[in-house]
């Protein structure tokens, strides 16, 4: 990366960026063709999960080509470094982390509810049940992340108004 001051390489930052997004943009790539996809995730510290139809172009994708880039971002909105009032002088306040990682189909049906229930503490609901059949119509995907870094905008004061 070009600017370091805008480089995260504490792995704990990293996790915490991570956490805090809502969702992530997964990368695929298939005969030099790029194809892109925000999707609902779930991280376990270690790996990344998130869940989808069985069919499909992404899954079409996998299997021909399991490596995926992954992009978290977390938006702190606009800020002015300066108060001179020029259009140069605005940016906006963020941490990202960008990730590349191997994707692999989570068969296991215990393994599957496992996924589900971190999905739902995620989101406060751990205690829902699944629906009947849910398991086995839906797909689960985990992705091992392989190399990791994030960028942050500069610790900057907003300026005064």
């Amino acid at each position: 990366m070009r600017r370091k001051d805008k480089l995260i390489t504490d792995p704990e930052r990293l996790h915490q960026i991570i956490s805090d997004s809502p969702y992530m943009v997964m990368g695929l790539a298939n005969d030099n063709v790029p194809y892109a996809v925000p999707l609902d995730f779930v991280f376990d510290g270690e790996n990344i999960y998130f869940h989808c139809a069985r069919e499909g172009r992404k899954l079409d994708m996998l299997a021909r080509n399991p490596e995926v880039w992954l992009l978290f971002v977390n938006y702190g909105g606009i800020f002015s470094s300066k108060a001179d009032g020029t259009a140069c002088s605005y940016s906006t306040r963020f941490a990202s982390v960008m990730a590349r990682g191997r994707a692999e189909i989570i068969d296991d049906p215990e393994q599957k509810k496992h996924v589900f229930k971190l999905m739902m503490a995620k989101i406060g609901k751990e205690d829902l049940p699944l629906r009947p059949g849910m398991l086995e119509v839906t797909c689960v995907v985990k992705v091992n992340i392989q190399e990791m870094e994030g960028k942050q905008s500069p610790r900057v004061k907003p300026a005064q108004e």
